[in-house]
């Protein structure tokens, strides 16, 4: 076998491992959201206004109201890529946040855009943090904007395997929405990511 064909054989098999292991990453997300329905019913059961009031003891939690006004630690890191105004006056680093931003905005969701969030001792900044309307819950959102680039959606996939293990899962307290170049991000999408919590 010559050295052309042996690094073809290489790529190949280094292309179908990473395949693979995405593959295998996609499974695991669906099989939790799969094994997920109850906990879906349970939060929309605390969702109801009546049962939120009977359950919830709001002399000891911060509102909403104080919560979206105080200080948090934002992402430091390339500042000048804020370059997309919003109609909430927040400066976001894409049109697709700004979708985002108008989304939560429009149903009077306050959020914390780029919130330093400290899991194990590693900081992350998701790109938007809110709190659940009716019943007060963290919720986080991450967008994934360039998943067409190879080391973009592999870094994409581990920042997700970082947050599940830290107990941040799609469907129970995580948003993810994505896009490519192909399939650019609309405002629609942004509205049917966050219709669960509206019910």
């Amino acid at each position: 076998m010559n050295n052309i064909s042996l690094a073809k054989d290489l790529a190949t098999k280094k292309k179908l491992q990473l395949e693979l292991k995405l593959l295998k990453n996609k499974a695991m997300y669906i099989d939790l959201l799969l094994s997920n329905t109850a906990e879906a019913e349970l939060l929309q059961y605390k969702s109801n206004p009546k049962v939120c009031s009977l359950l919830n003891d709001n002399s000891k939690a911060i509102s909403i109201s104080e919560w979206s006004n105080a200080p948090y630690n934002k992402n430091p890191n390339y500042k000048e890529q804020l370059t997309f105004p919003c109609p909430s006056g927040q400066i976001v680093r894409s049109k697709s946040e700004v979708f985002i931003d108008m989304v939560l905005s429009s149903n009077n969701i306050p959020y914390r855009y780029e919130c330093e969030l400290l899991l194990s001792n590693h900081c992350y900044y998701p790109d938007f943090t809110f709190k659940h309307p009716i019943t007060g819950e963290i919720f986080y959102w991450e967008h994934f904007g360039i998943m067409d680039n190879e080391d973009y959606a592999f870094a994409a996939f581990n920042k997700l395997k970082q947050y599940y293990h830290h107990g941040l899962i799609q469907g129970k307290n995580l948003i993810t929405t994505y896009e490519s170049k192909a399939k650019p991000f609309s405002y629609k999408e942004a509205e049917a990511a966050i219709s669960f919590l509206l019910i």
